[in-house]
Formats: C-alpha cells, sequence, structure tokens
C-alpha cells in the first residue's frame, strides 16, 4: 500500500498507472489473507483467482461481505483500465480517486475482520 501512495505522489502516468496496480494488488492480497483466517479456501478450477476471490465474498451471508465483493470488482476495473487501456489517459486525480478508494476499501475490510463472521 505505502508503494502505492509513493507512486500516486509521482508526477507522471506510469507512475500513475502503476500506483492503480499497486492499490489492487494490495486489495486482492489483504482480502486473500483475511478470508483464509476465516475460512480455508476451496480450490475452483473453473474460475480465474479473483472471481473465486469474489466468489468467496459474496457467497458470505453478511451484507459487509457482498459489499466488499463488489468493490473489489471495482477496483479490479480500475486496475484493469489502468493497466491495459493505453488508449485513454490516466491522470493523477483518478489515481488519488483510487487512492481514496483504497483507503476506503481497506477500512470496510478491517471492520469486517473484525466483526469475524463464519462462513457458512
Amino acid at each position: 500500500m505505502r508503494e502505492a501512495v509513493r507512486l500516486m505522489q509521482g508526477g507522471n502516468e506510469i507512475n500513475w498507472r502503476l500506483a492503480a496496480a499497486c492499490a489492487y494488488i494490495g486489495a486482492y492480497q489483504e482480502t486473500h489473507r483475511v478470508l483464509d483466517r476465516m475460512s480455508p479456501a476451496r480450490s475452483n478450477q473453473l474460475m480465474n483467482r479473483h472471481e473465486a476471490l469474489v466468489w468467496r465474498l459474496r457467497r458470505h451471508r453478511s451484507v459487509e461481505a457482498r459489499m466488499l465483493a463488489e468493490l473489489l470488482s471495482s477496483l479490479r476495473r480500475l486496475h484493469d483500465g489502468a493497466q491495459y487501456d493505453f488508449l485513454t489517459p490516466f491522470d493523477r486525480d483518478q489515481a488519488v480517486m483510487l487512492g481514496t478508494f483504497m483507503s476506503q476499501y481497506r477500512e470496510k475490510l478491517s471492520a469486517f475482520e473484525r466483526m469475524q463472521a463464519p462462513f457458512t
């Protein structure tokens, strides 16, 4: 996360795009860590890793977990735009917005982890 913030403060589009990648990857890894503590992962060969993680959140009964699933998917879309859509400019404002979004996501993930709601 610190790397994403440092890159966001850089002065060019490459840094801002890399900040978007770091923010999403950080969110993905933190979410994976939290879910693995709560419930061991079940292998799903039909989904990619992102889809499997979002699926694990969506199958949880809590509204908070489902909200995290939607937020993580949104972070993924922002990441994909920053990493693969080079025809569309990616400016500092987008990077700052992503940083704010990431901070909110981390707060919600921490609150969810503190709830320690069991999977069913």
